[in-house]
């Protein structure tokens, strides 16, 4: 890809963060090594964005981006999802590993992006099996993390997960008042995937519930992630004006913060109540989700909890494992639906191979055990 190359061109001090790496035969040049990717401009930016969105569909990646303000649980979902298939892709079930770079990594820029992708798909999952939730995520720079899913008797898919900074997202304040702008403009190299990848992409907007939403904070905490939800969402409309029709878009209402446990607890909102409860806590942000401007088809809505965390701490919870994998798993099958375009086909969704139930006894065996238990 000779567009990170044509950067050596400019001078010095805004292309050395995307030098090729020196040799081991070269002398190494210790500021090349250490630059800041602050060293990039708006127009770097958005020219990097656009050759990863062109590399993404050269190779054959589904993009999912996903939206939310700070801590509303991006980094924990993408854990939740990404160890729910590593811990279930033994055997003849589905295979799960990290893919190859997005862009050349003989670049320190795209180094540092795999570097950043690697560290988040093996030590960040391990952390979050071992019971460490993951820290909120201070970026300079968006990367996304590419994965290779291989479900048994399925084509693969390549998926290229964004991980970014919640406050990139947050509405504009000064000295605690918002600002005449309100909404941010989003990461040039976020702009630039959005406005050029050609084909389908998987929009996630992240909306937090918690049991505590009376409190004053978490009010204040809501109305933020609403009005980012908003932002985002009009960035939307303004950028993407090709593929519309292709791509995918979940109202996610996620929750991971219940200390006193209780599968109803867990369950927190019905399948038939979902959508009120989004109305009434994320009002502006549901209508602005509701008036994208985009085939009804297209907009799914769905309650999620990706782990039981107190803090940054996840619960152990093998009680409740199995309604943690109903969220997991009907997550994976709608992006695996949306990369494939086969979402009305059962026969192609996302399916692990399970242990079989043991078969129903019948009336007639049920009696014949009773009876005998009485007489013998």
């Amino acid at each position: 890809m000779d567009i990170l190359k044509d950067f050596e061109k400019k001078e010095n001090d805004k292309s050395l963060y995307l030098k090729e790496k020196p040799s081991t035969e070269s002398p190494v040049d210790e500021e090349t090594i250490h630059v800041s990717s602050s060293k990039l401009t708006e127009i770097d930016a958005k020219t990097i964005g656009k050759s990863i969105a062109i590399e993404m569909k050269n190779q054959g990646y589904h993009p999912v981006i996903l939206f939310g303000s700070t801590s509303s649980g991006k980094s924990t979902l993408l854990n939740s999802l990404f160890t729910y298939l590593k811990m279930n892709s033994s055997g003849k079930s589905i295979g799960f590993s990290l893919s190859e770079p997005l862009i050349p990594t003989n670049t320190i820029y795209g180094k540092t992006l795999y570097d950043e992708a690697k560290a988040f798909f093996n030590r960040g999952t391990q952390d979050f099996i071992d019971g460490h939730g993951a820290p909120v995520t201070l970026k300079k720079n968006p990367f996304f993390i590419p994965v290779k899913v291989n479900p048994i008797d399925a084509d693969e898919i390549k998926f290229a997960f964004l991980e970014s900074n919640g406050e990139w997202y947050q509405p504009l304040k000064i000295n605690d008042e918002y600002t005449i702008d309100l909404y941010p403009e989003l990461k040039e190299e976020i702009n630039a995937i959005i406005q050029y990848f050609e084909g389908g992409i998987s929009f996630i907007y992240l909306a937090p519930y918690t049991k505590s939403n009376t409190d004053s904070k978490k009010q204040n905490e809501i109305k933020n992630a609403n009005l980012a939800l908003v932002g985002v969402m009009d960035a939307y409309q303004r950028l993407r004006k090709i593929h519309r029709e292709d791509d995918k878009h979940i109202f996610l209402l996620t929750k991971w913060d219940e200390k006193d446990v209780t599968l109803e607890k867990l369950s927190f909102v019905t399948d038939a109540d979902r959508q009120q409860v989004i109305n009434i806590l994320y009002k502006q942000g549901f209508a602005a989700f509701n008036t994208l401007e985009i085939p009804e088809y297209s907009k799914a809505i769905l309650q999620y909890c990706a782990a039981i965390m107190s803090g940054r701490d996840v619960l152990p919870s093998e009680k409740y494992l199995p309604i943690l994998n109903k969220y997991r798993k009907t997550l994976w099958n709608w992006l695996y639906g949306n990369a494939t375009e086969f979402n009305s086909d059962i026969g192609r969704r996302l399916e692990l191979v399970s242990t079989p139930p043991p078969p129903k006894k019948s009336f007639f065996t049920l009696l014949t055990e009773k009876v005998s238990k009485w007489f013998g």
